[in-house]
Order: C-alpha cells, then sequence, then structure tokens
C-alpha cells in the first residue's frame, strides 16, 4: 500500500515500493495493491494520543535540565499531537484510545493472519535535514504526518523490518514489511528477498 490518505508521496517513495513490489513478485509472493488502509490512519492519530498523554508530565522536567534542541523538538511532538486532539486530551479520549487500538490490533491481526505481509513506505518523504527537528519550532512540527508508517505500526504491536528498497540522487528510500503478530520470521524473509534483489551498495561507501 502506498499511503493512508493523509499526506502524499514524494514521488521517489512511490519508486521505491514499485522496486520493492517487483523483487517480491521475483522472489515468488504474490503482490496485490492495496487502496489505503484507514485502520492505519486511526493508528497513527492514535500515536500521537497515547504516547503523548504518557510522557505528559515530562516537560517540566526536560524545561529544567535539558537543552535548547530536546526542548524544541519536543515542544514540535507535543504541538503535533494538539493539532489532532487539542491540547489537552481529557481522561475519556485516553481510555477510550486505548480500548479502540484493541480493535485495530484484532482488525489489523484479520488482515495479515499468518501468512500474508504489508508492504508500506518507510516515510511518504525522502530523509529529512539534519536536525530537523530541534533547530527551528515549526520545522519540528511538519515532519510528523509524513511518518506515519513510524507510528501507526509499533503503536498496534506488529512486528515489521524496514529494507533499503531504492537510490536516488544519492538518498537511500527504504520500505518497511510488516507481518501478523508473532509471526517474524516471514517477515524477515521478505525483506532478505528485497535486499538481496535490490543490490544497493552500502552507504558508506
Amino acid at each position: 500500500m502506498r499511503g493512508i490518505g493523509t499526506v502524499a508521496n514524494h514521488p521517489a517513495v512511490d519508486r521505491a515500493l514499485d522496486r520493492a513490489a517487483a523483487h517480491l513478485a521475483d522472489a515468488g509472493y504474490e503482490v496485490e495493491e492495496l487502496d489505503g488502509m484507514p485502520l492505519l490512519a486511526e493508528a497513527a492519530r492514535l500515536w500521537a494520543l497515547l504516547l503523548t498523554e504518557d510522557v505528559r508530565l515530562i516537560p517540566p522536567m526536560v524545561e529544567a535540565i535539558g537543552g535548547a534542541d530536546i526542548n524544541t523538538a519536543l515542544r514540535g511532538h507535543f504541538a503535533a499531537a494538539a493539532a489532532l486532539w487539542g491540547e489537552r486530551p481529557d481522561l475519556t479520549a485516553y481510555i477510550n484510545g486505548w480500548a479502540r487500538r484493541a480493535t485495530l490490533v484484532t482488525r489489523l491481526q484479520e488482515l495479515l493472519g499468518g501468512d500474508r505481509l504489508l508492504l508500506t513506505p518507510v516515510c511518504a518523504e525522502p530523509a529529512f535535514e539534519q536536525d530537523a527537528d530541534i533547530t527551528d519550532p515549526k520545522r519540528a512540527v511538519e515532519p510528523h504526518p509524513a511518518m506515519w508508517p513510524m507510528t501507526s505500526i509499533p503503536v498496534l504491536g506488529f512486528p515489521a523490518v524496514s529494507v533499503p528498497a531504492h537510490l536516488e540522487d544519492g538518498l537511500p528510500y527504504g520500505v518497511q514489511l510488516v507481518e501478523g503478530r508473532f509471526e517474524e520470521d516471514l517477515v524477515l524473509d521478505a525483506a532478505q528477498a528485497v535486499e538481496d534483489r535490490a543490490a544497493l551498495p552500502p552507504l558508506w561507501a
């Protein structure tokens, strides 16, 4: 799947997905394109609620003992979450968020089972510039929507692996492979199939 309808992919991200899908097909996998997945859009939004409320008491301590960089990054995170949930979600929203997470876990597990994989971007945009999250408060907020693959899957607790699939203008573009819970062997095998066929040079070469 290419996205969840909340942010457009950079063209190079789509090319990485196309290459990875072709590599998987060459390795004998049956590849089918999905047209979005609303449950992952909801999961990414839940991540912003659940993680933020879990660390709600941390900012005063970070402000007291942390430097400017970590405070800028933390304020950026809270600002991105506030754009989705308001400045201070109440306890009901938090409790309902955990309950809703359980429903989404069940639905994704039903979709993947023990023998299906999900191919997604790692991020909808190219690699962000160095220190994007710590140098400017506004810039610290901007990357969050593009990182939905890095938030939606972890908040649901599914095994996933990112693997390099494409190199363009000197930047690597990875893809993410996701599998049903407790089925890590298949996702690792698929990632190896992509990596072997992509045959990208080491980034430090």
